[in-house]
């Protein structure tokens, strides 16, 4: 029997309440591969009031997105299942039948409702209205002929210049290619992505950030223009310094691994290896690992030494806040859960420090904002309102 045509049996069969646990599971895992996900579209929807079965066509970057939705959602519901199929964690007082309904009702919704929030969830732990998952790996790649890719953290590549290594987006050197094509990569809030360039340097896009570069590195310096924030790790190349051009700043490097984060016109650059030099007006400084760079909007300048023996903490997947006022912590939440921030009262000019996983929800970080700030918190969709009027 035909692939599809046993994929078409097992949806019928569950329409039925007549799989298997085992059944239930292939059908759900069938539904991960990226060539047949259209398939998913045409079964639902020939089943729901027999409308027409052929086979919807998107616009590619929409369709993406789209499906990228269905797919986070989905594995989100099953994620707990028993590898063997036998049974889902019981988490929550369901069958396996039961969960399983739950996915496939819920990727109806998201078929039929293609507006509603994935991210936003319920809250079932700590009393908020709802909850907001963390962000995840989604950009935007604008190629020199101004075509636009969307990519996700299962985007499949198909032009045959681009593939992924080791977790990074890599746009191949093509050698025969004259002058520097640039391409730029923007991460939307909620989301980062990571990228190879051509030279062999990796680069971490953090949230709401765009990335200029070119496809190939010509001449002899190697150039990139930085909005937002990114880690880089740059191959070493003696003869051919890294420049990084950030508004009016230059940060020059040699082989080195350092942070950069330019928001609301001010740059915090960090060195964790290496040496930089950072040029800005007139002025130029060079920093040591371990210690942070910090020009003002009135381009004053600060250096501080840092504690870097685990990495840069959002690179390695944490929240972390020095001695920072409750307006800074909140400007990195939300920019990393894609929400609006509103206060209420007069905010304290106390400052903070604390560290939290970026891979909890919004609710968990709350919680622990709430311990150390004493502000309160409610989350309304994606508003967050910080509340220190109220006792």
């Amino acid at each position: 029997m035909d692939n599809r045509d046993h994929i078409n049996e097992l949806f019928e069969r569950y329409l039925r309440n007549q799989c298997t646990a085992e059944e239930i599971n292939r059908l759900l895992d069938y539904f991960k591969v990226q060539a047949d996900r259209d398939l998913l579209i045409w079964l639902v929807r020939a089943e729901m009031g027999k409308q027409d079965p052929a086979v919807p066509t998107f616009e590619e970057p929409a369709k993406e997105i789209f499906l990228q939705g269905v797919d986070r959602r989905l594995k989100e519901t099953i994620a707990t299942r028993n590898i063997k199929g036998k049974r889902i964690r019981k988490l929550i007082k369901y069958s396996l039948g039961a969960a399983a309904s739950i996915a496939l009702m819920g990727l109806l919704g998201v078929l039929f409702w293609p507006n509603k929030d994935l991210g936003v969830v319920a809250d079932n732990q700590y009393g908020y209205k709802n909850d907001v998952l963390p962000g995840n790996e989604q950009a935007v790649l604008r190629m020199e002929d101004g075509k636009e890719l969307v990519l996700g953290n299962e985007t499949k590549m198909k032009d045959s210049q681009q593939d992924t290594k080791e977790g990074f987006l890599q746009i191949q050197d093509d050698k025969g290619a004259k002058g520097n094509r640039n391409r730029i990569l923007t991460t939307p809030k909620g989301g980062m992505y990571k990228v190879m360039l051509g030279d062999g340097s990796k680069v971490w896009l953090n949230a709401l950030s765009t990335l200029e570069y070119p496809a190939n590195f010509s001449g002899k310096e190697r150039w990139v223009r930085l909005k937002g924030e990114a880690f880089f790790d740059i191959s070493a190349s003696a003869d051919r310094p890294f420049k990084i051009v950030v508004d009016d700043r230059i940060v020059e490097v040699l082989g080195t691994s350092f942070n950069v984060k330019f928001y609301d016109d001010q740059l915090t650059t960090t060195l964790v290896k290496g040496k930089i030099k950072l040029v800005f007006g007139t002025k130029q400084v060079l920093l040591k690992p371990g210690q942070e760079a910090y020009i003002d909007r009135e381009k004053e300048m600060s250096l501080k030494q840092v504690a870097l023996q685990d990495g840069v903490p959002w690179v390695r997947g944490d929240f972390y806040f020095e001695s920072l006022p409750i307006t800074e912590v909140m400007k990195d939440i939300e920019r990393w859960y894609n929400i609006d921030v509103n206060y209420i009262g007069q905010v304290p000019a106390k400052k903070f420090t604390g560290s939290v996983s970026r891979n909890a929800r919004l609710a968990e970080v709350l919680e622990m904002l709430k311990m150390v700030s004493g502000a309160r918190f409610e989350i309304d969709n994606r508003k967050l309102y910080v509340d220190f009027g109220l006792k």
